[in-house]
């Protein structure tokens, strides 16, 4: 399978990819000779390039396996602490290496072989994920070429499935369909996998913003845009969504700031989450925080702004006290 580089991140693609799997860049048809990959033995990563779809599907499975372990041990840093970095990773190569057990146990060694590969990557030592691996090879090289008939049924079951999964609300399983097919054929009934993918991408967005897991929510509302980059209603949801994960990231460090991406959230939305509440407990906080100062007119504004919010009498007591001080 010949292969090129992203123009924008420079990840190895399929010449038949229509978006890069690693940054969702859309791909331009290639103006210079395909440059096949060589085959080596030299490590996991470097297996002699298969034929038909393998390649492309083992590139995806690796490309969303490195996105979400790059999320995971993101979130690793900032909540649980480098200390415990190592216990990330092995439950990530844990998660991984089951997955790839279990893809091999169904006869989808593609995709066994990209699981079980990034796990070696992980961690090279991993205990059986090596022999693992050299199986996948092994019933992949036997494994006869599926017919052109074959393949079409195969494709025509994995969009029915997709269409099942929408009918459901089982936005995950149809997102895992989808890469499926994608891997055997791009170009597969795109308008209608497209329009099922966007569905999904824009509903797993809202379930995250209601779990309050809005950086994984922005990342959905992102894949719909590539989908369809004009769409209202998920420009919408980024946006409401950016602003209000802007604002908490200042919460209770500087006011100005966290009432800077709350209150237009709040006109746009007053309803969205519990922006009402955060947006009147900021101008209370900021208030606050000029009486310590001693600037009572800046004082007396902020509780104001509260109590176009909630008329409550003990930010009403301090607007008058503050207007009182305020020459």
């Amino acid at each position: 399978m010949a292969t090129r580089l992203c123009k924008r991140c420079g990840y190895p693609i399929s010449e038949k990819a229509l978006f890069c799997p690693n940054c969702g860049q859309k791909v331009e048809p290639p103006s210079a000779p395909i440059i096949p990959r060589a085959p080596s033995h030299a490590s996991p990563g470097d297996r002699p390039a298969r034929s038909g779809c393998g390649l492309t599907l083992a590139i995806l499975g690796v490309a969303l396996g490195t996105l979400v372990f790059i999320l995971a041990l993101g979130g690793a840093a900032v909540y649980m602490g480098l200390a415990d970095r190592a216990k990330a990773e092995q439950r990530f190569a844990e998660e991984h290496y089951l997955k790839g057990e279990r893809y091999l146990q169904e006869g989808q060694y593609e995709l066994a072989i990209a699981e079980l590969e990034l796990v070696l990557r992980i961690n090279p030592n991993y205990p059986q994920a090596r022999a693992k691996l050299d199986e996948a090879y092994r019933r992949l090289e036997v494994e006869p070429t599926p017919t052109p008939m074959y393949q079409q049924e195969t494709k025509e079951a994995i969009l029915a499935a997709m269409q099942e999964a929408h009918e459901k609300g089982d936005w995950p399983r149809l997102i895992e369909q989808a890469d499926r097919l994608l891997a055997l054929d791009a170009s597969f009934r795109r308008d209608e996998v497209d329009r099922l993918l966007y569905d999904a991408f824009y509903q797993m967005g809202l379930a995250l913003v209601g779990q309050d897991r809005l950086p994984e929510a922005l990342n959905y509302f992102d894949r719909a845009l590539r989908l369809r980059p004009e769409d209202a209603q998920a420009k919408r949801a980024k946006e409401l969504a950016s602003l209000y994960l802007e604002g908490m990231s200042t919460w209770g460090a500087d006011w100005a700031q966290t009432i800077e991406h709350l209150a237009p959230l709040y006109a746009r939305d007053p309803n969205y989450k519990d922006v009402r509440t955060k947006l009147w407990q900021a101008y209370v906080a900021y208030g606050d925080a000029w009486v310590e100062k001693g600037e009572w007119c800046r004082a007396k504004e902020a509780y104001q702004a509260a109590l176009q919010i909630e008329a409550a009498p003990a930010v009403t007591e301090k607007a008058q006290k503050a207007s009182q001080s305020c020459p």
